[in-house]
């Protein structure tokens, strides 16, 4: 028996609790940062081979008000405000993610998580672009 007290009985069971375990660590960490009442967020991966666990993040994340979106972080509207969430791809090319969406936005983000996994930015409600 592989996983004997984690939840995994089979093989198949262990994969998918290998798959989802950093998933469900870092919805947890989102949770502890934002208000399930009120907080709203855009879900974006870095790059569209990130789309699937973006969209699956959205769904552990629930009942928090968010939307994924597979366009890219660029193509967040600049009227945004609220935080935004990039499930990040170790593939894609280097960069400073926070520093290219606050470009983008022309707006200074607070930074609440910076991991090798997910960026979370909270764009101030009350900023002017």
């Amino acid at each position: 028996m592989i996983g004997v007290g984690l939840g995994a009985e089979t093989a198949g069971e262990w994969r998918q609790f290998e798959t989802n375990y950093p998933l469900t660590l870092q919805t947890q960490k989102v949770r502890q940062h934002l208000d399930a009442d009120s907080d709203r967020m855009i879900i974006v991966p870095q790059t569209r081979r990130k789309w699937f666990q973006a969209a699956k993040i959205k769904y552990h994340l629930l009942p928090l008000p968010s939307i994924a979106v597979e366009s890219g972080v660029f193509a967040i509207p600049l009227s945004w405000r609220g935080n935004i969430l990039v499930i990040k791809d170790n593939h894609a090319a280097p960069g400073d993610l926070a520093k290219q969406l606050r470009q983008h936005l022309k707006i200074a983000p607070n930074t609440l998580i910076d991991n090798d996994f997910i960026l979370l930015l909270n764009f101030p409600e009350s900023a002017e672009p």
